[in-house]
This record gives C-alpha cells, structure tokens and sequence, in this order.
C-alpha cells in the first residue's frame, strides 16, 4: 500500500521521530520490492497542514489513485460558513434528532462500577484491605520501588519568613531528579505538595510558615510535572493538549504512579538526611488540589506516612464516571480503577491514622458540600469507627483565612 509520511519541523509531535519511522518502514518496503511506494515529506511549520504539505498530499493520491503525475491545481479556495455545512439544524444530532453522546454512553456504562465494599468488622479486616489495595495500586498505577541511588544534593541555605530553607535535591529513578525545600528544624516531621510547586508553598505567612511555628520540619517537594520540573507546554499546541499525561501512558505509566514513587522517596530523603521524628511518630502528609489523590495512595504503600490532610482534591473517581464535564484531570486519572477502588477506600485503609479531608472539588472544580463529602466517605467513617478512632477522621471544609492548625485540628 502506498504510504506518504507528512510531517512539520515545529510540532509538538517531535520531527525525529516520524524520521525513524520512514527510516524502519523504508527498509521494510525495500524487502517486498515497494521502496518507491513510501515516501516522507516535511516542511516548516507548526501542527496542521500547511499548503506544501497539503500539495504533497494531493500529489501522492493523484499519482497512486489516478495513475496520474504531476501537480494538483486546487484552484482558489473558499472557505464555507458553518451553518452552511451542519447537516441538522444544531449541526449535532444528539441536539437535532435527540441520541446518545459519548459522555451519556460513558455514564451508563459507569453508573454500577463500584469497587465491592466488604464489611469491615475489626481492625483485621482493615489491614486486609490495606493489602488489597496496594495490590491494586501497582497494578493499576504501575508503581514500582525504585532502585536508583537517592543521590542527594544539598545546596544553599536561606533565611525566609523567620525560619530556615535549604535547597534539596535527590533522585526518585535512573535520571529523575526531584527539587525541594526542607524547612524548618523542629521535631516534628511533614512533607507537603503543592501544586503551584514549592516555592508558592514557602510563601509568607501560608501554611509551611505555620507549621513551622507549630514545631514542624517541613520537606516541600516538587514532584513530577510540578513547580521546577514542571512540564512546559509546546506553543504548538495552543488547546492545551494534555502531553505529559498522554506521555506517561505511552510508557505504560500513569502520572499518579511516578509521583507515588517521588513522595515516597521522599520519605527515603528525609530518613537519608537524618531527620528522625520524634518518639517514632512518623512523616505528616499535607497536600493541596490534585496532589491529594496522590499522596493519598502514598500514605496506602508506606507506613511512614503517619497521618494525611488534603484539601480541594477530587472528592472520587466515581464522580468522574458519573459527569460528562470534566477540567484538569489528565494527571489524576488511572485508567481501569473504576470497579477495583475509589479514593473513599483508600481513606478507609489509613484507619486509625489521622485524616483530614477537606473543601473536596467535583470534577470540573467546584467545591462540594459537607453533606455529599460525608455521603461519598461513608465507608471510610465506618473504618474508623471499627477501629475505635472516629474523631481521627474529619471531613468537612476549610474557611477562608482558617489557620491551618484549626482547619485540620493539629495539635
């Protein structure tokens, strides 16, 4: 089959790799006698179709169609109005005809893949759900512990806010450096993800400065895509294309996967740096919008995390089912959770570590009411009343100028 590779030396699908290919397909089709039958066309530009490349086109399909060489006379062309090529009145058949959308199929289609939900009856039955779960998370997430030195760099240290900085920088896999902030120099121990980065957390008078005050170290981390290792998006693409979720699918690893792996070497950072917690009381996880769904796995795998509060995280991906608008979630999304755990399950297998969640968002933002985030979190209030521990579970919201002290009921 005739086959022509088109391509534009400034879009955001790099020029190189259409190269490789007509390369390896090239070779291919001399094996069959067909080289004349692959060709690869490029020109400046950006993603589209400028009118070389369209020519190009156009000359290909008259030589291998029609038999015929030569260049294609287009003529001058006139571009239509829109009205003038909808087909129905709304120019959309679910609107005209009345029918079912891709978001309406999806919904129906999602409406009962709930995880199953066994009784938890004793603290037995939390630990096996905690087993299950971190099970599921690898599999699902495509988690793995990674065996790549921590390669810890330390960098300069700087007075802020009446308290202590040192820049941090340590390795979460084979070339993955990850930027931080180690604040403070109390007993206590947090690590925090923002996801405007570190320094927009270290900012005067925010939460990092409070902690701080409230006897904390704090270990402000920009995991991946994030802050100082945050990806840029390519002019090319002025729609926002999501491209550092779609390329973390390309290698078989969801987003949520490898941030996992960033805070929990993290936690390994904090241990290599000699930051030993106070009376063996463990690392407190603090994190702001999508970070939330991350650390909430993370507190699943290890241990070490001995609390967690979040704030305006997605409230669960059962929701995400159950809309069709959605904003911003490529990077908090794992493909196939639906029907194997929510976020509500993962709370329910902290039980009795201490949880706080709070100003939980729907899917396009907006923040939920108390009554819908208890609603969803049944299971896991349950769990800790199994447990014995209903007071160390809290959601709810968080007021505007609320220390975070008394938001999440520190002490």
């Amino acid at each position: 089959m005739p086959y022509l590779i088109v391509s534009t030396d400034q879009d955001f699908f790099p020029l190189e790799g259409a190269r490789k290919t007509y390369t390896e397909m090239k070779r291919i089709y001399t094996l069959y006698d067909a080289a004349a039958k692959i060709e690869g066309f490029h020109e400046p530009g950006g993603h589209g179709v400028p009118d070389a490349s369209r020519n190009a086109i156009c000359n290909w399909m008259k030589q291998w169609l029609r038999g015929e060489a030569g260049s294609v006379d287009h003529g001058e062309i006139h571009t239509e109005h829109e009205e003038g090529l909808n087909a129905t009145p709304t120019g959309q058949i679910a609107t005209s005809l009345g029918g079912e959308t891709a978001s309406t199929w999806n919904i129906k289609r999602f409406r009962d893949r709930v995880p199953e939900r066994k009784a938890l009856r004793n603290p037995n039955s939390i630990i096996e759900l905690r087993q299950k779960l971190r099970a599921e998370i690898e599999r699902l997430t495509r988690y793995r512990p990674a065996s790549a030195p921590l390669d810890i760099q330390r960098g300069r240290t700087i007075e802020h806010d009446g308290y202590r900085i040192e820049a941090v920088t340590y390795q979460s896999d084979n070339g993955l450096m990850i930027p931080a902030f180690l604040c403070g120099s109390g007993s206590k121990l947090a690590i925090y993800l923002d996801p405007r980065g570190k320094t927009n957390a270290i900012r005067p008078g925010g939460d990092i400065s409070e902690l701080v005050k409230l006897g904390f170290t704090v270990f402000a981390i920009d995991v991946s895509g994030i802050g100082e290792v945050e990806f840029r998006r390519h002019d090319a693409a002025p729609w926002g294309f999501p491209q550092l979720a779609s390329l973390d699918l390309m290698v078989g690893r969801p987003l949520v996967g490898i941030r996992i792996n960033d805070v929990i070497r993290g936690l390994d950072a904090l241990d290599a740096l000699g930051k030993d917690p106070v009376g063996g009381s463990g690392v407190m996880g603090f994190a702001q919008g999508k970070l939330g769904t991350v650390l909430l796995h993370a507190a699943v795998m290890d241990d070490r995390l001995s609390g967690v509060a979040v704030e305006q995280s997605l409230l669960s991906y059962r929701l995400v089912g159950a809309n069709p608008i959605h904003r911003d979630l490529e990077d908090t999304m794992i493909p196939g959770v639906l029907g194997h755990y929510d976020l509500p399950d993962l709370a329910a297998a902290l039980a009795p570590r201490p949880v706080s969640i709070l100003n939980s968002v729907s899917p396009t933002g907006r923040v939920l009411l108390r009554k819908d985030m208890s609603a969803e979190y049944r299971y896991a209030s349950e769990a800790y009343a199994t447990t014995g521990a209903a007071g160390q579970f809290r959601i709810g919201l968080r007021r505007e100028g609320e220390a975070l002290a008394q938001a999440h009921s520190l002490r």
